[in-house]
């Protein structure tokens, strides 16, 4: 009898082991699924052009940190931490680009995580 319960108590024991387990895997890969969730920048309303900078509005779902502004092989490195939800931004444009009033571009904006964004500006009119 004693033997009976030494094996049902090592049985026991095995199978909280292995749930253990399995709840250990699951969380962690749970955790890897959201630490590569993609993120995704979107321009929310039309982009002005004034003053040497563009000023944009954009939706995110995830932090993300804006690192380049091109436009027209113009290049300028930026510094734009955006946050999730709604970021009103304002852009350095870069050195050399010469807008024409009431004009619309598109910027390619790097992200810090290598993938860009186009969003388009009109020059102050």
């Amino acid at each position: 009898m004693k033997g009976m319960w030494s094996s049902f108590t090592t049985l026991i024991i095995l199978v909280a082991t292995v749930f253990a387990s399995l709840v250990v895997v699951f969380y962690a890969y749970s955790m890897l699924g959201a630490q590569n969730q993609s993120v995704i920048v979107t321009q929310a309303s039309p982009g002005i052009i004034k003053d040497g900078q563009l000023y944009v509005s954009l939706q995110t779902n995830s932090q993300i940190k804006i690192v380049k502004l091109q436009v027209e092989g113009y290049c300028e490195a930026e510094n734009v931490c955006l946050k999730p939800g709604l970021n009103n931004v304002s852009l350095t444009l870069p050195s050399g680009f010469s807008p024409s009033k009431c004009e619309v571009y598109s910027f390619t904006l790097v992200l810090c995580n290598g993938k860009s964004v186009i969003v388009n500006g009109k020059y102050y009119c």
